[in-house]
C-alpha cells in the first residue's frame, strides 16, 4: 500500500491523475492505494470514515471512461475497510464490468478520506469538456439515480448546481 501522492501509471488512471493533483497542489483528499497483490495493512490508519474507490488500468482512459462499472463505497468506517476492498476488487469481474471492458484489466483500490460534500460531480474530459453535477456526494451522479446540472468549463461565468 503506497500514499496516493506517491500514485503513478503502475496505480490505474484514477489513482495516478489524483496524485499528480495532490502533487501539483490541487485540494483532493489524502488517501492510500492499495495495489493489485497487495494484502493491505489496515490497523495503524486513522478511525475515521473512507471512501473505497475503484482504479482499474482500463478506468478513466482515453478510450473509456468506465463510470458506474466497478463497485465504490462511500462512508466505510476503518473495521469495514477490508470487506469494501476485497468487494471493490471483485467487482473488476462482474458480468456488467467484463462485458463493458472485453479486455483484461487489473483492479488498484484507492482508499481515500470520505469528503461529505454539499455539491460534486463527475469530470469528463473529451470533446466536449463538461462536468455533470449535482447537490450531495457523486454516488448519485454516477448511479443515475439523478439527473445532473450538465457544466461546459468553457463559459466564463459562474455555475450553480440544480436547485435541491
Amino acid at each position: 500500500m503506497i500514499s496516493l501522492a506517491e500514485a503513478g501509471p503502475d496505480a490505474g488512471p484514477k489513482a495516478a491523475t489524483l496524485g499528480n493533483l495532490l502533487r501539483a497542489g490541487f485540494p483532493v483528499p489524502p488517501g492510500y492505494v492499495v495495489l493489485p497483490g497487495d494484502v493491505p495493512v489496515l490497523t495503524d490508519l486513522p478511525d475515521r470514515l473512507y471512501a473505497v474507490r475503484s482504479s482499474a488500468s482500463t478506468e478513466d482512459t482515453a478510450q473509456q471512461s468506465a463510470a458506474g462499472m466497478y463497485d465504490s463505497f462511500l462512508g466505510v468506517d476503518r473495521a469495514a475497510l477490508a470487506d469494501r476492498i476485497a468487494a471493490t476488487r471483485a467487482s473488476l469481474w462482474s458480468p456488467r464490468a467484463a462485458d463493458y471492458r472485453r479486455t483484461d484489466a487489473q483492479m488498484t483500490v484507492i482508499v481515500q478520506q470520505h469528503v461529505e460534500a454539499d455539491v460534486s460531480g463527475v469530470l469528463f474530459t473529451g470533446s466536449p469538456t463538461q462536468v455533470e453535477a449535482s447537490w450531495g456526494l457523486g454516488e448519485s451522479v454516477v448511479s443515475g439515480r439523478v439527473t445532473p446540472r450538465r457544466l461546459h468549463p468553457r463559459q466564463r461565468r459562474a455555475h450553480r448546481p440544480p436547485p435541491r
